[in-house]
């Protein structure tokens, strides 16, 4: 996924976001990475059309959304800490759950993310 001169790739084997400045095309240089905790299993990246924003997705046994946020001038990644079902909640929002808004029922297998403005 790109956001400027920026390409950002899940990394399974560690867990990691890498960053990467594509500035010069034929010469990228890893300028980061963010680290993902094992229970996080990479699964796709969506990015903000108009922000800083990365919807970044996990599947496996944890299954979850979590928001991260570049800075675009030196390419840097951070989870955005606010994006919690509640203060004493891991990071991101599960979709492991019994009941979901609306009466459908079971885990769901995040796959996709629209951002939208109102």
């Amino acid at each position: 996924m790109a956001r400027g001169n920026w390409w950002i790739m899940p990394v399974e084997s560690t867990f990691e976001f890498v960053v990467f400045d594509i500035s010069a095309p034929t010469h990228p240089r890893r300028a980061g990475a963010l680290v993902a905790d094992s229970s996080f299993t990479l699964h796709w990246i969506s990015r903000d059309p108009s922000r800083d924003r990365l919807g970044m997705a996990a599947g496996g046994p944890a299954p979850v959304v979590r928001l991260a946020r570049i800075d675009t001038t030196a390419g840097a990644l951070r989870w955005d800490e606010r994006l919690r079902e509640r203060p004493d909640r891991p990071l991101g929002v599960s979709c492991d759950r019994k009941r979901w808004h609306g009466g459908a029922a079971g885990g769901a297998e995040p796959h996709g993310a629209i951002f939208s403005r109102r």
